[in-house]
């Protein structure tokens, strides 16, 4: 109906400008104009209207482990009509089994083996962000794991072994552990360590290398005292002294004190390695042998004096 109206007034038109067999130029030009714009606009109204193409992906991320995997992305388009791509940007680690489509589809693409360390990478699929991640395909092995140490302390070292891709951090969880060299790396490596003086009783710490636990026991401070009686070697019944030996490592620390009224440390009442300690005793007022006792580095010592 609109097309046979508008031809009415195409022909109204026409009619006006050349009625009357008045045949001008304007008549004419007139007649060939509206023949002209009815033509097209016929042939446009007979073409359909081009769809507007919107795209959803699902899901919009995915994460793979370590191996070789697959995945799939569903595409969902607004219209069948909708053409779509798909591409990643300088991810070599991925491959599209298909990179375009029309209307809603998939695409299923593979991740490679992952030999280093995490990874992610982001595929552009129908104009909508696909994430992928992959985890970490590292792998450590250090040796030792465990290390004995005396107790003056030292360093120690520990290698590590892995592919070149993966990089791996050194750590200690206790205070008298040290990383000097090597706490961070990639590939192959060493980690070197120092191991403060034992003080005390035996102890154990820890070091993290690559994520691996590596234990270090310390042997405790031992001391050896001697001697450990004077009764060869008793002290006058007037009085004297006497020396006490003690033995141990550098870094061993010791005290010692008297159990006895009449005995007094007078030299070595503290001291750290092998050293020595006098006690002082007084007159023995007795007619018979009395005994002392003194400690000396957690070793008793029993000091004899002579009532004659």
């Amino acid at each position: 109906m609109a097309r046979n109206c508008q031809g009415k007034g195409r022909r109204a038109v026409t009619h006006a400008l050349c009625a009357n067999g008045r045949k001008s130029l304007a008549c004419l030009g007139a007649v060939l104009v509206i023949g002209l714009v009815a033509a097209c606009k016929d042939r446009l109204e007979g073409y359909p209207t081009m769809p507007t193409c919107t795209f959803e992906i699902t899901p919009a991320s995915r994460s793979h482990g370590s191996g070789a995997g697959t995945g799939t992305v569903i595409v969902t388009a607004s219209s069948g009509a909708c053409d779509w791509t798909a591409a990643g940007v300088e991810l070599s680690w991925v491959t599209l089994a298909n990179n375009s489509g029309k209307g809603d589809g998939t695409v299923n693409y593979s991740v490679a083996a992952n030999a280093g360390e995490g990874r992610t990478g982001i595929l552009t699929i129908a104009g909508r962000s696909f994430t992928i991640t992959q985890a970490s395909g590292c792998v450590y092995t250090v040796s030792p794991t465990s290390v004995n140490v005396g107790a003056t302390g030292g360093t120690g070292t520990v290698s590590v072994r892995t592919t070149s891709a993966c990089g791996w951090t050194a750590t200690s969880q206790a205070s008298w552990l040290a990383i000097t060299q090597g706490a961070t790396g990639s590939g192959n490596g060493t980690v070197t360590f120092s191991v403060s003086g034992n003080t005390g009783a035996q102890r154990s710490g820890t070091l993290t290398v690559g994520g691996q636990r590596i234990t270090v026991t310390q042997t405790a401070c031992t001391y050896s005292v001697s001697p450990t009686s004077t009764f060869s070697d008793m002290i006058p019944k007037a009085g004297g002294t006497r020396t006490i030996n003690v033995s141990t490592y550098s870094t061993c620390s010791w005290t010692a004190t008297s159990a006895t009224s009449w005995l007094t440390i007078t030299r070595g009442a503290t001291g750290s390695g092998s050293g020595t300690v006098t006690v002082s005793a007084t007159a023995n007022p007795t007619t018979s042998y009395r005994t002392g006792y003194l400690s000396v580095a957690g070793r008793g010592v029993d000091v004899w004096q002579d009532y004659r």
